[in-house]
């Protein structure tokens, strides 16, 4: 929604904050998965120079989650500033209070992926949970940085219309009804596999239940 269209450098590490049953980007976030031949080697001034010499004005830190390397993201991401390229923080945002504070000075835009709204989905399928990851957007929500929310719609999981009449509500109360909101598609993958992809008509049902309780921005993804 802040850029539609717009080239994106897009960079990922290795490990994650949780462990989800049915990560999308498994072979990267579960290091004991990783195949050594992918991983290549930049420093924060390398990265700035492959977005000058293309033109690219948005790095996302994405993949995996962000997390894990914050060093890295907020040294990139400072240069980054200083070269009026903007940053995006795309993460479950299963975070601590300390380094989201120092997030906020050099992220321009937050995509946060909010897993579902029961702290017995997360405990049970992410190894994570749901409070800190509230607590963590309301913050970002406080400040002057842009912010989205995504949620993967899990078949038999978390895709059913009480599920996400809970997730809409929450946003409706607590961000309002202007933050860009994002239901994104589920592929079979890592220990989850036994089901088909989200269907289509799970994800429109979805966006059309948010566009009917007031959610101004709303989109499907990975359709």
């Amino acid at each position: 929604h802040y850029a539609p269209g717009e080239p994106i450098l897009c960079l990922g590490n290795i490990g994650c904050s949780l462990s989800c049953d049915y990560c999308q980007n498994w072979e990267t976030s579960q290091v004991r998965h990783l195949d050594p031949s992918v991983v290549h080697f930049y420093t924060p001034e390398d990265i700035i120079k492959v977005c000058l010499e293309n033109g690219i004005r948005i790095i996302s830190w994405t993949y995996n989650d962000p997390v894990v390397w914050q060093e890295f993201v907020v040294d990139t991401s400072r240069l980054a500033r200083q070269h009026g390229i903007k940053t995006l923080y795309k993460s479950a945002f299963y975070i601590e209070k300390a380094p989201v504070a120092e997030l906020m000075d050099y992220i321009d835009i937050f995509s946060v992926s909010l897993k579902s709204m029961s702290d017995e989905f997360y405990k049970k399928y992410t190894k994570g949970s749901l409070l800190p990851v509230l607590e963590r957007i309301k913050e970002v929500h406080q400040s002057s940085a842009h912010l989205e929310i995504s949620q993967l719609l899990v078949t038999d999981l978390n895709e059913k219309e009480s599920d996400v009449r809970k997730t809409i509500d929450w946003i409706l109360e607590n961000l309002g009804d202007n933050v860009p909101f994002h239901f994104v598609g589920f592929h079979p993958a890592y220990k989850y596999t036994h089901v088909e992809r989200t269907p289509g008509e799970a994800l429109v049902r979805a966006k059309q239940l948010a566009k009917e309780s007031g959610i101004r921005h709303c989109y499907i993804g990975n359709v």
